[in-house]
């Protein structure tokens, strides 16, 4: 990096630390008022700043405590430079500790002083706990029948009050403040960092490392020690390079980083040196792709048996070799150890801490040189650990199972036929109950595909065995199995609607001319397009609103312009309107006598009970959504017909139309640009001018239009750049100007060719990722669609 390119750097730093310095002191005033009001009893006062500061802010982790504050449920004083809850006397000395610190730490840093609101508890349990819910407010807790209270707690106070200062999101980068900070005004010390137990600087930098520290000092006291050294380390040199302006323009340009290679750079930039980049060859030599194959069927073997003990042997075997100089090493070793840790749980005792620590260790070392599928693979699986050891903690495991389903949400996106992640995925969706993700039939189903792999299926056969699923010998063996029965039963439903050679003219530049459409019962058909593509117009038609002026639309529940055609159908179009004085009851009591049925379990998923007694005009826009969406769903029609259901809802609501309408056994059709919507649909439909330009499963459309991978640059680029990003290969189109930057996309694979330029040109600004749902969205809907043939679903 050239000294222009530094200064450049800084420059950009110092803007973003102006920028976050400015956006906090509303928020630290913000505080400031509803303390200051709250302390005196004037209630209503305290609660309008406590509402400007949701304004501001949104609600935080704090947000309650506050309110408690406000509202006089919870009395808090103010003592020195803290706020003390109730009628807390706090010790001299840790009074003085604390003042000392505050005062310190903000002339070090140059920065304002939070408000640090300080809870005692009677407690041995926890020595100490801060919680920060934005630069300038914290929550400290103190257990005061910890070992140490008060007197020998003065490093602890300071370390914990840089903490409440200055927090960027990165645990090595956040714990070196805190330490360097606590030793240079408190005495603290650390040992010299044993560099044999952590993983490049590099992989330490990753936002996803912070299980590698340990959940506490006690999990594993020397990697936690060696990690905070490593940091104060680096932090040290931070300040030696320009002081601690320095400090804090990074940790502010760290906050706004989009990736952890992006944070790389701003650090070596800030510390003036490089860290190594791990050597990426051209794959495993034969000695390694034995070793490997070996540690494959060592964990085949340690299953069958229900033996953790029996990969030992291999994983011994991998620690031998350079697992950070071979991804194919590192990626079997990940594997197998993770492997060994769920066997543990399931037949042994459970994993030690650091074992656990380790395993977090090598996850956040794969992240520099591992493909992003496979690196979400054992992310995911890495989820389904921790799934097994917070039981029965329901918080804990919800938490984590949330985790496991978008990590192989998007590994599915990358590696679909990956072996590793049918079998990893499918323990999943077989254990969890469906409320949280879990689908038997999708489980079993991703079972069987993995048997279509010689080497996974004598594996998958005995999984499928294990829940109960008898798999015959000779379907074992079959290369090429049938359709999944999902997509089976689908193929043979018999058709519900069909539409051909349809054309109606809306006005003289615009005609709907879709072309053919055949929907089968109890499929989930989405249409998505730009604005003024037809998508509404053709709900209309379906539904019979709009006669087309040539072609067949043939609804095979009959006539929909027959009361009794329409006792088997249920619209929601756009731009509804009811009397104003109407009342939500007797809306419900006229859809009742004209319907004969109403369902409770739609009546309950929409909430409609709360609003019976309120006026159309006294509802909401949410509101009048979820009534509308009530008397099309209520009578459970067997053809659904939904123009944006999800407009208008909060996301609680919008989730649970989502499960109710996966539950009702209907076909639907919809019309939605809502990602969460589009997943669960077995079609999606592209429109552009009237036309269907391109249909398939939702995943393959992604893949044909925009690959696997996005990749977004965010910077100028020389020439010379410009020519080599634009010969990249497994590009889809050809690079995109965005905002002076540049955005692509590419295929599978694309992932390393990607890598390599970025080291190659020096390139400082970027990221990489999974294509999303949403990244397909804005595609289709921002610009023409190509003109291309329908994808098929394969």
């Amino acid at each position: 990096m050239n000294d222009h390119a530094i200064r450049l750097s800084e420059m950009a730093g110092q803007g973003a630390a102006t920028a976050s310095v400015a956006a906090t002191a509303s928020l630290r005033q913000g505080v400031s008022d509803v303390l200051r009001l709250a302390a005196v009893g004037e209630r209503e006062a305290a609660l309008a700043a406590l509402d400007a500061l949701f304004g501001l802010r949104g609600r935080f982790h704090a947000y309650p405590l506050l309110l408690d504050m406000a509202t006089g449920r919870q009395s808090w004083r103010q003592c020195g430079a803290l706020w003390l809850e109730g009628a807390t006397v706090l010790p001299s000395t840790m009074q003085a500790n604390f003042d000392d610190a505050i005062a310190l730490c903000r002339q070090f840093l140059g920065l304002p002083a939070p408000c640090i609101l300080l809870q005692c508890r009677p407690e041995t349990r926890d020595l100490h706990l801060t919680m920060e819910s934005f630069p300038g407010l914290a929550v400290m807790r103190l257990s005061t029948l910890s070992p140490g209270y008060p007197d020998d707690m003065r490093a602890v106070q300071f370390h914990e009050v840089a903490h409440c200062f200055l927090t960027c999101g990165v645990r090595l980068l956040d714990e070196g403040l805190a330490h360097l900070f606590a030793a240079r005004y408190a005495g603290a010390t650390l040992p010299e960092a044993d560099l044999a137990l952590l993983p490049p600087v590099r992989a330490l930098l990753s936002r996803s490392a912070d299980n590698m520290f340990g959940e506490s000092a006690d999990s594993e006291l020397r990697v936690y020690q060696s990690a905070c050294r490593v940091g104060a380390d680096l932090v040290a040199a931070i300040h030696a390079q320009g002081g601690a302006e320095h400090i804090v323009r990074l940790f502010a340009a760290v906050v706004r980083a989009t990736s952890d290679a992006q944070i790389v750079r701003l650090v070596e930039q800030a510390c003036g040196r490089q860290f190594p980049v791990p050597e990426r060859r051209g794959g495993p030599s034969s000695a390694h792709s034995a070793l490997i194959d070996s540690a494959r069927q060592a964990v085949f073997t340690a299953w069958s048996n229900k033996q953790p003990a029996d990969t030992d042997q291999a994983i011994a075997a991998l620690d031998a070799e350079d697992i950070y100089g071979e991804p194919a090493l590192l990626d079997s070793l990940l594997g197998t150890l993770i492997n060994r840790a769920l066997l543990q749980v399931n037949f042994a005792e459970a994993p030690g801490a650091a074992q656990l620590a380790r395993l977090d260790q090598l996850l956040a070392a794969a992240a520099d040189c591992l493909p992003q599928g496979r690196l979400w693979l054992w992310r995911g699986t890495r989820a389904i650990l921790a799934i097994l050891l917070a039981r029965p903690n329901i918080i804990k495991v919800a938490a984590a199972g949330q985790q496991a389903l978008e990590c192989f949400g998007k590994a599915v996106q990358l590696i679909p036929d990956d072996p590793d992640l049918l079998v990893q995925h499918a323990s999943l969706l077989l254990h969890a109950p469906a409320a949280y993700g879990g689908d038997r039939d999708l489980g079993v189903s991703k079972l069987r595909q993995a048997m279509r792999n010689p080497v996974y299926r004598e594996h998958a056969r005995q999984v499928l065995l294990e829940y109960g699923i008898e798999t015959p010998a000779q379907e074992a063996a079959a290369p090429a199995p049938a359709a999944l029965p999902s997509e089976a039963a689908a193929a043979q439903a018999p058709v519900m609607l069909e539409m051909r050679d349809v054309s109606l003219r809306l006005s003289s530049v615009f005609t709907l001319r879709p072309g053919p459409l055949a929907v089968r019962r109890g499929e989930r058909v989405a249409f998505i397009g730009r604005n003024g593509s037809g998508k509404s117009m053709l709900m209309e038609a379906l539904l019979g609103l709009r006669q087309p002026e040539q072609g067949n639309i043939a609804l095979h529940l009959g006539d929909p312009r027959v009361p009794a055609t329409r006792q088997r159908i249920g619209g929601l179009l756009q731009g509804y309107d009811m009397p104003g004085q109407t009342r939500v009851s007797e809306m419900m009591a006229l859809h009742q006598a004209m319907y004969q049925r109403t369902a409770p379990e739609v009546t309950r998923a929409l909430g409609l009970a709360e609003l019976r007694d309120r006026y159309w005009q006294q509802l909401s826009r949410g509101q009048k959504q979820r009534l509308m969406l009530w008397m099309a769903l209520a009578h459970v029609p067997e053809l659904a017909i939904l123009d944006e259901p999800s407009l208008g809802l909060d996301e609680w609501f919008a989730r649970s139309l989502r499960e109710l309408l996966a539950s009702l056994p209907l076909t639907l059709l919809m019309i939605s640009h809502a990602p969460a919507d589009l997943q669960g649909m077995d079609r999606v439909c592209c429109m552009d001018d009237g036309r269907i330009v391109a249909e398939g499963r939702l995943d393959v459309l992604m893949a044909h239009r925009l690959g696997h991978y996005k990749g977004v640059l965010r910077q100028p680029l020389t020439d010379e750049a410009l020519q080599a990003l634009q010969a990249l290969p497994g590009l889809v189109r050809a690079p995109a100007q965005r905002e002076g930057g540049w955005e692509l996309f590419g295929r599978e694979g694309f992932d390393q060719d990607f890598r390599r330029y970025i080291d190659q040109q020096r390139i400082t600004s970027f990221s990489l990722e999974p294509v999303s749902v949403e990244d397909f969205l804005a595609d289709v809907t921002q610009a023409p669609a190509p003109d291309n043939q329908p994808v098929s679903p394969p």
